[in-house]
């Protein structure tokens, strides 16, 4: 009887050791910023329509504005959900810049398609500016979900 008791009690250590490295592979998953991670160009884009087809480009594309592409009379194109929790959110499309002489704003028409943009985290709480988009000015956004 006793040995069975053993057993139950190794058992149940194996389990919570388990969920706590399951736990903890979790959390050490949304480590660094979508700044870090941004794609190095976009897939898809044609003349001044460009398509929105990873998180990495999305970060790109917050990217470019915060060092003054403004995309005006551009049309950018959300392709599919996107998914931004395995990293944070640091750079938001359009924002004060004082590197760059002031506010990066967004000024072309962003179309999520009726697509959802979900798990944006925000890891820097002392800044204005913050969320998917931080500062627009003359722009249009359309169709889009961001839970």
């Amino acid at each position: 009887m006793k040995k069975v008791s053993i057993l139950k009690i190794k058992l149940m250590r194996a389990a919570m050791t388990l969920a706590l490295m399951v736990t903890c592979a979790t959390a050490w998953a949304q480590n660094g910023n979508w700044s870090e991670y941004k794609a190095t160009a976009f897939s898809s884009s044609s003349g001044t329509t460009i398509n929105i087809t990873s998180p990495a480009e999305l970060a790109l594309l917050a990217h470019n504005v915060s060092i003054e592409t403004d995309y005006s009379g551009y049309t950018i194109n959300l392709t599919t959900d996107l998914d931004m929790s395995a990293h944070y959110w640091d750079t938001p499309i359009g924002k004060f810049s004082s590197n760059h002489g002031g506010y990066n704003s967004f000024r072309g028409t962003f179309n999520g398609g009726n697509h959802t943009i979900s798990g944006i985290i925000n890891n820097n709480s002392t800044s204005n500016y913050q969320g998917l988009f931080g500062y627009v000015g003359k722009t249009t956004t359309q169709v889009l979900s961001v839970i």
